[in-house]
Order: C-alpha cells, then structure tokens, then sequence
C-alpha cells in the first residue's frame, strides 16, 4: 500500500467539518511570499478532532476550520502554479516594467500602468496560492465502495423538476469546474448533499429559487 502524504486524511476523517464550511458565493457549483524558486510549504497535518484553541496572548490556533480540503491532484496543480508565478510571471513583470520606465513620462505611460496593475494582480495571487498551500488539507480519495456522499465521491443526481441526470465530482474549490462535472465541496449543491445516501433527496436554495435533487448513485471513480 503506497504511503500517504503528509496532511493525508481518509474523507470520512472530515466529512463532519466539510459540512460546516458552508458555501462560497452566489454560484450552485462553484465558489468561483517566499522567494522565488524556494519549496511550498508542505500541507500540515491535523488530528481529525482537533479543538478550537487560544494559545499565549490570546493567539488563536489553527482547527479544522482552518484547513484548505482537497485532493492530491489539486494540491499538485497549487504548487505548479505557484512555481509559475514565481519564475515565469513574476520575472517577466519586473522586465516589463524597467522597459516601460525607459520609455520616459510616467503620467502618459499606458505600458507602465499596465505593467504595475499586472504586478499587483500577480503579487496577490501568489499571496492566495502560498495560503492554501500551507493550510492544505490532502484528502485521499478512496476506490471502494461508498454508501453516503463525502469529500471526492461521483454523484449522478437527477432534477425533481426537469428530471434531467447530472453527474458531479466532488472537489476542492481551485479544482471545481462545473462544465467539466466537478464541483466545489463548498457550494451549495456539495453541502445539500453532503452525508446523503442513494434515493435520498436534496434541496438547494438556488438564486432561482428552490431545487430539489435525487441522489441516483455514488461512488468512487
């Protein structure tokens, strides 16, 4: 049996607090610095019940809560990305904006303004990514059989009202792509499903209105 990464939990270790986190968001389905070259920080692990703590001078400490879900593949996807930004994204920017600063006159100088929004827009990014880097929590997808939705699981739902079949994975937020079947475990449609089992019904308050969703089958692919 291959060994589990550091931060590894099984998705029943979590399925309780992925509950809680409610949704990100208007959407049904989706949410929506270190020095260059230098390693991610490594995802941390918890225990799977860890408490709500206030350390010294009132410091709270980090908890479930805290935590960041998502799979394997996600969290790779994170670090390339990051890696990106720092020595692809980052250094071409810099370029960017010492040749538009030869260029003369600031105040008329659209390159420059360009280059310096770009700038912002990359520094934040890289802020977000080494967050959920470092606060990520791997949770491993099993292969088996499964009996009620949880962190990782393929759900085929059909529409109460349409009675239209929809098939969805569910996954961190930075992996969730509706079109592509995968959707935020913190979306509405996620946490209205979240414990179900098969022929159990789900009711999602929607920006429409109310949908109701049939759980026709879940399990592991």
């Amino acid at each position: 049996m291959p060994a589990k990464a550091p931060g590894t939990l099984t998705p029943g270790a979590v399925e309780s607090p992925l509950a809680e986190l409610g949704a990100v968001g208007p959407e049904l389905f989706t949410e929506h610095p270190m020095d260059s070259g230098s390693e991610p920080i490594a995802p941390k692990q918890y225990p799977a019940s860890a408490p709500v703590l206030i350390g010294a001078g009132g410091v709270r400490q980090e908890t479930m809560a805290d935590r960041v879900p998502m799979t394997q593949t996600g969290y790779q996807a994170l670090k390339r990305e990051l890696k990106r930004l720092k020595t692809e994204e980052r250094p071409q920017n810099v370029r960017d904006i010492e040749e538009a600063l030869a260029h003369g006159d600031l105040s008329e100088n659209a390159e420059y303004h360009a280059a310096k929004e770009k700038q912002s827009h990359i520094a934040g990014r890289i802020a977000s990514v080494e967050d959920k880097v470092a606060r990520a929590q791997i949770i491993e997808v099993s292969s088996g059989s499964v009996e009620r939705v949880q962190f990782g699981v393929t759900v085929v739902l059909s529409d109460s009202e349409t009675e239209e079949t929809v098939t969805y994975r569910i996954v961190g937020e930075d992996e969730a792509d509706p079109k592509a079947g995968m959707i935020s475990v913190t979306a509405p449609v996620a946490q209205a499903l979240m414990s179900k089992e098969v022929g159990d019904e789900a009711t999602v308050k929607a920006p429409k209105g109310v949908r109701e969703f049939e759980i026709l089958e879940i399990r592991f692919d």
